[in-house]
């Protein structure tokens, strides 16, 4: 397995601007600063153990018609830091739902979410962006890859969007190299120039995994990562999934209906009637 740089970015590009006081405060955390205009800085490491990401009394409900569909109902929610957390759940049961709420991919009703001790659900769109595309990797069970492009240019498809026309051409063999080592850490070394269509699903899996982790992200994100996979296959990607924690200290926190997967987490919660429990 290649060796994967997980150093911090050292550029500062934050600027103070007004944050939800009316005073210039760019909003701190241990690893980063991020303006609410969605400038970003890393900063130093958060010990292990310390939490990563956390919910306060998260609130969601769904309109069907007329009918209100109540799912989160005032969820507690803490993700450690190098620790891998797993939530179960019935079909329905808000799962998913969490999730997106933590990944900033939609807004809760009430409640707050936390990265790195910092409000992060009132930030303004361009912050969410900023979180998602830099310090956030997420993955999905249906891949989520274009399949007009190869494989190496999927897993690049994170640092095209965040990053400028003329910054990313001139960064652009640093991060080929980065994108075909991230690619050989998942097994797939050998299928650079191939496209979606040529490529098995655990294979596909594999460069959605690659491509969350091109940006060096603080935590991982996965929304069923083995859902649309065969026992076997599943159970391939959940050891990748672990050798990356173990070997990189990656927080990740995922969604799965599997048990037998979530057991091999480090924490187990499950959300019964809109809330958590550990199990």
């Amino acid at each position: 397995m290649s060796k994967l740089d997980t150093s911090s970015k050292t550029e500062n590009r934050s600027a103070p601007s007004v944050g939800s006081n009316g005073s210039a405060e760019p909003l701190r955390g241990p690893h980063f600063t991020i303006s609410p205009s969605g400038s970003p800085a890393p900063r130093t490491d958060v010990s292990p153990g310390e939490i990563l990401l956390s919910t306060k009394g998260l609130v969601k409900s769904y309109r069907k018609g007329q009918v209100i569909i109540p799912v989160l109902r005032g969820v507690d929610f803490a993700a450690e830091q190098h620790k891998i957390t797993s939530i179960i759940g019935q079909s329905g049961s808000g799962k998913s739902t969490l999730l997106h709420l933590m990944g900033t991919l939609d807004a809760p009703d009430a409640g707050e979410i936390y990265f790195e001790g910092n409000r992060i659900d009132n930030l303004p769109s361009k912050g969410r962006d900023t979180l998602r595309n830099q310090y956030f990797g997420m993955i999905f069970q249906f891949y989520h890859l274009l399949p007009e492009l190869t494989t190496l240019e999927n897993v690049l498809l994170p640092m095209m969007i965040g990053n400028s026309v003329f910054k990313y051409w001139g960064s652009r063999r640093r991060l080929k190299r980065e994108a075909t080592e991230l690619l050989d850490v998942v097994g797939l070394s050998h299928r650079l120039k191939h496209r979606t269509r040529e490529l098995s699903g655990g294979e596909m899996q594999r460069v959605a995994i690659a491509r969350a982790l091109i940006t060096k992200p603080r935590i991982l994100l996965a929304d069923e990562p083995t859902g649309n996979l065969d026992e076997q296959t599943g159970a391939q990607i959940m050891e990748l999934l672990r050798s990356l924690n173990d070997e990189y200290k990656l927080t990740i926190v995922m969604v799965t209906h599997d048990t037998t997967i979530a057991k091999q987490s480090d924490r187990v919660v499950q959300l019964v009637e809109g809330q958590v429990q550990d199990v």
